[in-house]
């Protein structure tokens, strides 16, 4: 994956960097998602759990075909994976089933 295929089709999307062969993606000066190992993907807003970088995260998912979403229903963050939802939690690793 290369810096020019992510984008967020917005405007004002933000800093956004691949790192790592696009094993990771960095907003701004947080990495927000990154594969721990070949099926763990470690998940971090270091705080800002906001709509551009729930949107980098999922965008980040879709390009890279992974059954992963991170959503927010009653200003809650939660994860799909696999089909189960689990609370978002900073720092968290979901494991892939590919």
């Amino acid at each position: 994956m290369s810096a020019r295929s992510f984008t967020l089709n917005k405007e004002r999307q933000g800093i956004i960097t691949v790192l790592n062969n696009g094993n990771a993606v960095k907003l701004h000066d947080t990495v927000i998602c990154e594969v721990v190992e070949w099926n763990k993907i470690k998940l971090n807003t270091n705080g800002w759990e906001t709509s551009t970088t729930k949107r980098a995260m999922n965008r980040y998912f879709d390009l890279l075909r992974l059954p992963i979403s991170v959503c927010q229903e009653k200003f809650q963050w939660y994860v799909y994976v696999n089909g189960q939802k689990l609370a978002y939690t900073d720092n968290m690793i979901v494991e892939v089933i590919r």
